[in-house]
């Protein structure tokens, strides 16, 4: 329940994958200052776990997330990565982190009424996991089965049967850990589908940005798997997204669906009138 193991964990990712990001681009031996910002990620969830302001900070993190993908992906083309930019490239891995720190403590409400700390399994940070790795292991399979479309340049070894197949595996994953957290149907399919695109997404722009830096891995963190980026380059695209959908999406659906003139459709909610909090049903 507490965001202190999350926060640690956040603040290691965060921290090792802007120093591969260096790494990869010969500013391996300097430090960037966002590697150093990271391990302000302990703060900042005490902040998220005590605002009444998480809609702007989604938001504006994921302002500050398309700024660094931007900047690393323009600057990466022209081969003009200074470490300067690699400091504001890597709020690609930051921003991202403390999404996930967010959606642990969200509470799956409407906005503005707060948040509650997930407790045993059901934190929805789940939901920007585990449907990136079905949708990913799922992909592979199927590529490697009956995969004879190749789906970008930039990362030859993929293919458009696989694609289809971690986008199908990913809204199965993600309406699963729906009703596990307890979110509408709608909103954890919602998610899966934000994993399955974004995540395939997140995964080739480290495929281009390995392609620009001429290497093959990150990193050499996990020996036979490459570097830590290598592994979490999906959720890194997908976190930000799917957070702002679990925030906003009971508001949206609550907006949606009452005042339905279909029964069926109005009563596929529960709505606890006194908070405004859609808590599910159907």
């Amino acid at each position: 329940t507490s965001p202190v193991p999350i926060s640690i964990a956040a603040m290691a990712l965060a921290a090792i994958g802007v120093y591969e990001l260096a790494g990869m681009f010969g500013k391996g031996r300097t430090v960037p200052l966002l590697t150093l910002g990271s391990l302000a990620l302990p703060f900042y969830s005490v902040f998220i776990a005590k605002s009444h302001q998480l809609a702007e900070f989604l938001l504006i993190s994921g302002l500050l997330f398309l700024i660094g993908v931007t900047l690393l992906g323009v600057s990466a083309k022209s081969e003009k990565l200074s470490s300067s930019v690699l400091d504001v490239g890597g709020l690609w891995i930051s921003m991202p982190m403390l999404a996930l720190i967010a959606l642990h403590e969200l509470h799956l409400a409407a906005p503005g009424v707060g948040m509650r700390p997930a407790w045993q399994l059901e934190s929805p940070a789940l939901l920007a996991l585990v449907p990136v790795w079905a949708g990913d292991t799922a992909a592979i399979f199927v590529g490697k089965a009956i995969g004879r479309h190749p789906l970008s340049k930039v990362s030859p070894g993929k293919t458009v049967e696989g694609s289809i197949a971690n986008l199908i595996a990913a809204m199965l994953a993600g309406w699963g850990i729906g009703v596990l957290v307890h979110v509408p149907t709608t909103i954890g399919l919602a998610c899966g589908a934000l994993a399955g695109i974004f995540g395939q997404c997140g995964d080739l722009f480290q495929s281009y940005l390995k392609r620009r830096a001429g290497v093959k891995d990150s990193g050499r963190l996990l020996p036979g798997h490459g570097g830590l980026l290598d592994r979490i380059d999906s959720v890194l695209f997908a976190a930000i997204p799917i957070a702002i959908i679990v925030y906003f999406g009971p508001g949206w659906l609550y907006r949606l669906h009452v005042g339905s003139p279909n029964p069926s459709t109005s009563k596929s909610i529960r709505v606890d009138k006194a908070v405004a909090r859609i808590v599910g049903g159907g």
